[in-house]
């Protein structure tokens, strides 16, 4: 009996992964979403602001270029946009075979499951 040996790297970085507005609108493009929508998405996020919230104090507004708006019922969907074009450009070279297919990630929500047969191709 051979003992198979599997690398799994989890990763929960996406959920602190802030990406450029630009980053999502070229992404949403990119699984060719029709532009008008695109658009829309681009005019609520041109004057994007915030503020921080500690304790009883809060920070003046500040534009904000990163990132997806939380609360919004959008926000999922430009957030896994955003991540496939990243991993489609990471160009994962290895995974798990699997009847003939390689299966380089896992993902869930915002957490990632980088898999491969072994630790060197993980490196890799």
């Amino acid at each position: 009996m051979s003992t198979i040996s599997r690398c799994v790297l989890l990763s929960s970085i996406t959920r602190k992964l802030l990406v450029d507005h630009f980053a999502i609108f070229d992404a949403l493009r990119q699984i060719n979403i029709n532009e008008k929508y695109v658009y829309i998405l681009e005019n609520i996020y041109q004057n994007a602001t915030a503020k921080v919230h500690i304790d009883n104090m809060e920070s003046e507004l500040f534009p904000k270029k990163r990132g997806v708006r939380q609360g919004d019922p959008i926000s999922p969907k430009l957030f896994t946009a955003a991540i496939e074009m990243i991993l489609r450009k990471a160009e994962l070279k290895h995974g798990l075979n699997i009847d003939g297919e390689t299966l380089p990630n896992l993902r869930f929500a915002d957490d990632v499951a980088l898999v491969t047969e072994d630790t060197k191709r993980m490196e890799e």
